[in-house]
């Protein structure tokens, strides 16, 4: 309610309680009360209609109170959505900017695919099912110990730390950050940008967060 009709409300509480208890002839506020009420009742009433009023005014006059608000324990935000290309050898980033601990639990679209070795790789060493478009799982019989990371197959979707430590892989995984902490979502590959730049395609991935 608008500051003006509170003082309203106070300066009509007033004038009724004086009317009450003087029954007239008194100035408020340059305003001049000449007639006298003698009828008890109806001063009984102006000062319980005043003490109303004045009760009104104060109630309006408190400033109404909105908590902040900010994500507790448990609490999912809404659902974010970001995309991976498969020749970035930097990734995609994503930051916990929360003020606490978050857990991250993401999900890539079942029908994306992505290359990191072409079908027409002559190299012995690479198995045929690890060629061509894979999904997010990368192949499961293809490890590499020279990739960003180790335990995880080629070509799958993996969030990279800060830290440079593997911190979840796969097409659906989930793993915490701290306030401030950026995780990037990336190709698992052998690190060096010669072997990442031949790489094709991009995955969606769909991130649901929760507080700790």
């Amino acid at each position: 309610m608008p500051g003006s009709i509170s003082l309203g409300l106070l300066v009509l509480g007033g004038v009724l309680i004086l009317i009450g208890f003087l029954g007239g002839n008194f100035k408020l506020f340059g305003a001049e009360v000449a007639a006298t009420i003698s009828n008890r009742w109806l001063r009984f009433s102006a000062i319980v209609f005043g003490v109303v009023l004045l009760i009104a005014a104060g109630i309006a006059s408190v400033p109404s109170y909105s908590p902040a608000t900010t994500s507790s324990p448990g609490v999912t935000t809404p659902a974010q959505s970001i995309t991976v290309y498969a020749d970035s050898i930097k990734g995609t980033p994503w930051t916990n900017k929360e003020n606490g601990y978050v857990k991250v639990s993401y999900e890539a679209v079942a029908t994306d695919r992505w290359l990191a070795i072409p079908e027409d790789n002559s190299d012995a060493g690479v198995p045929d099912n690890a060629k061509g478009y894979l999904s997010p799982n990368g192949d499961p019989n293809f490890n590499s110990n020279t990739t960003v990371c180790t335990k995880a197959p080629l070509a799958a979707l993996v969030v990279i730390g800060e830290d440079k430590q593997c911190k979840a892989y796969g097409a659906q995984s989930s793993f915490e950050l701290k306030p401030g902490e950026t995780a990037y979502f990336m190709m698992n590959d052998v690190a060096g940008m010669d072997m990442y730049q031949d790489n094709k395609g991009q995955i969606s991935v769909n991130l649901s967060i929760s507080r700790v």
